[in-house]
């Protein structure tokens, strides 16, 4: 029922509407079609797809964060490399050395005891 009455409505309308178009004179007839063809001719107008605020915001977006992206990536790094390749050096004599392994499991008590007797020494 309710849909009907709006059908009505909406018919009463565009017959009140078309009644009142009929009355207009030949001159605003004409202004009227004047416009709504400088509408169409504005709207038909083919734009360049950058000039189309959608497509320039995303454009934009995306060469935002590429930027952003490449500046994390590729800025310098200030800290200094972790000495790999000494501390693999440093252990090259334990490795190749024949004395016992025992020696250099308690190097820490052998290091504290020549620092010991260097005291007493000098």
């Amino acid at each position: 029922m309710n849909e009907h009455k709006k059908e009505v409505w909406l018919s009463s309308i565009k017959d009140q509407l078309d009644a009142s178009c009929d009355e207009l004179s030949s001159e605003t007839l004409d202004e009227l079609r004047q416009a709504r063809t400088r509408a169409l001719n504005r709207h038909s107008v083919n734009q360049p797809f950058w000039t189309q605020t959608k497509v320039f915001g995303g454009v934009a977006s995306f060469a935002m964060i590429a930027l952003l992206s490449w500046v994390i990536n590729f800025a310098p790094n200030n800290k200094k490399p972790e000495p790999v390749m000494i501390s693999l050096l440093e252990d090259m004599p334990v490795m190749l050395s024949s004395q016992n392994l025992d020696f250099y499991e308690n190097l820490d008590f052998h290091l504290w005891l020549s620092t010991e007797a260097a005291d007493d020494l000098g």
